[in-house]
């Protein structure tokens, strides 16, 4: 969107050419008519017909600056992917593959760029062409239409001159064309982006009393994109207040989309969901604002010292406030520049816990901390003994050994609800869950031995 807003920018400076240059080039064909009559007729048919020439070129260009824009929104796209999650990508080494789909976007790129650089340099030849092309046709017309015409050097220095002054606004031309071609473009892009249709909200209901659960899914099916396929198809999910529910799946089962459905953060396909009380939301990628790690977790509410002592103890952060100079009032660069990924989980954790809300999503807010930290964590917080019993919490996770403690297991595959219930229901089932467990039994040793019971 910059360099859409820079192209808009920089277009302004070229407004004042539209009617200068008209000005100038019909000035100078009168005056020019003036001083060679009707022969002028010739080099002004010469620019009427290099027009369409010209406007042909120009929707060509404006084409190709179309395809260039979205092929660099692609490749943008991706560079964020790759530098946010720069990790994950370097411990699967999957730099090959990345690298590969951005050289192919860069190659198509460079391919549309040098395609409007050749357009560009004809449009250039063109305009350059005209005043030369239009002086030698008119004085060569002007000269052989009548015996009695003479070429004196009066009129020759005169007509040569008024044909400078017409250079002028006919080599502006290329630059104006192409800064309202490409500014013509942005401002499409611009008005898509800013007329874009609101997300509707009435898919989610939201009630304060009269209603016997916390959350409930009916028939729910969501998407990211209204184009593309449903990502979350026909959920039915009732989940009572205060229970401890884990949604587990494969990768890319639609875990995080389930979340963010619930929070009103995808399209609606059909179905709704109904939720009772207030939302804190823990995300998978922990959101941290500049400033100090005080601030981040009161999060603008009022400091209860005991609260906050024990949320801080809870979520494992009292050691790390003892080595952060200046304690919990240690100043926090932007996105959280000076901590590790486990210490913003914890402080992004922290944050939720002090809101005090009604239901508690929390997406995968394990994955960042040590598997002892984690363990602390989830007795302390999630547990049936932690800060959050007797709230709804919604715990998406890949930590398969905390499964036996919660009440509800959901497994998810493909965006839809594969089995459901208690941890030894599922078990006896031996259907997804099963597998998931066997899998992960074979990763890292019995469930028991991974819990420590």
């Amino acid at each position: 969107m910059s360099v859409d807003a820079q192209k808009l920018m920089d277009v302004t400076s070229y407004f004042h050419l539209l009617w200068s240059d008209v000005l100038q080039i019909t000035l100078s064909i009168y005056f020019l008519w003036a001083e060679l009559g009707p022969s002028i007729l010739a080099g002004v048919g010469v620019m009427v017909l290099l027009i369409p020439v010209n406007a042909i070129l120009a929707a060509k260009s404006r084409a190709i600056q179309v395809k260039n824009m979205k092929n660099k929104d692609k490749r943008l796209k991706i560079m964020n992917e790759i530098l946010s999650g720069i990790k994950i990508l370097k411990y699967f080494a999957w730099e090959p593959s990345f690298k590969n789909q951005v050289h192919e976007l860069r190659k198509k790129e460079l391919k549309n760029l040098l395609t409007f650089g050749q357009m560009q340099s004809v449009i250039v030849f063109l305009l350059y062409l005209t005043p030369v092309l239009v002086s030698v046709i008119t004085f060569s017309v002007y000269a052989l239409v009548d015996s009695n015409n003479v070429l004196d050097a009066e009129k020759a220095f005169t007509s040569i001159t008024l044909f400078n002054i017409l250079r002028f606004p006919l080599s502006m031309f290329p630059m104006v064309i192409s800064s309202i071609l490409q500014a013509s473009v942005s401002r499409d892009r611009l008005e898509q982006y800013l007329g874009g249709d609101d997300l509707d909200p009435s898919a989610i209901c939201r009630l304060d009393c009269n209603f016997d659960k916390a959350v409930q899914f009916s028939e729910a099916s969501f998407t990211w994109d209204q184009d593309s396929e449903a990502t979350i198809r026909d959920v039915n999910l009732d989940i009572m207040p205060g229970q401890l529910v884990a949604v587990v799946g494969t990768v890319g089962s639609g875990k995080s989309s389930l979340m963010s459905a619930m929070l009103g953060e995808m399209e609606n396909v059909h179905g709704h969901i109904t939720i009772k009380g207030t939302i804190a939301y823990v995300p998978q990628q922990s959101w941290i604002q500049n400033g100090t790690i005080r601030d981040n977790i009161l999060f603008g509410s009022e400091l209860d010292e005991k609260r906050y002592q024990q949320i801080l103890e809870a979520c494992a952060l009292l050691q790390d406030l003892e080595v952060l100079p200046g304690g919990d009032l240690a100043e926090i660069g932007e996105k959280g520049i000076n901590l590790s990924g486990g210490q913003k989980q914890r402080i992004s954790l922290a944050r939720a816990i002090y809101q005090n809300s009604d239901i508690y999503v929390l997406d995968d807010p394990l994955s960042a901390v040590d598997a002892h930290v984690g363990k602390h964590i989830f007795n302390k917080i999630l547990g049936p003994k932690g800060l959050l019993k007797g709230k709804t919490r919604l715990l998406v996770t890949h930590s398969i050994h905390f499964l036996p403690q919660v009440d509800e297991i959901v497994v998810l595959g493909n965006g839809t609800i594969l089995e459901k219930g208690s941890y030894s229901t599922l078990l006896a089932k031996k259907g997804s869950f099963a597998k998931i467990l066997k899998t992960f039994t074979k990763q890292t040793g019995p469930v028991e031995e991974a819990t420590g019971m």
